[in-house]
């Protein structure tokens, strides 16, 4: 069985916008998350899971003739964790 749940949340801002309507707008993001899943073998059973956050940000310039063109920038953590009942525990 494997449980997977994650959660993000961004937000977006007019940076620039000028009188012939180009427009530049920028975001800034994060996304949080966390996997588990259940392991068996002939060695002993266990699990693993897994935790992820990200960082990211994206930059959008918009012109007066619908043309637009995106710079994205993301970093991302991860931590994994795997454990079996009859060798222990690593990290």
């Amino acid at each position: 069985m494997a449980l997977f749940c994650c959660i993000q949340a961004g937000a977006d801002g007019l940076l620039y916008g000028a009188d012939d309507g180009s427009l530049l707008i920028s975001d800034v993001n994060l996304r949080c998350g966390r996997l588990l899943s259940d392991l068996s073998s002939v060695f002993g059973r266990g699990g693993i899971g897994t935790s992820e956050c990200s960082l990211g940000a994206t930059l959008t310039q918009f012109d007066e003739n619908g043309f637009y063109a995106d710079g994205q920038a993301n970093v991302r953590w991860l931590n994994t964790n795997l454990f079996f009942r009859t060798t222990g525990s690593t990290d």
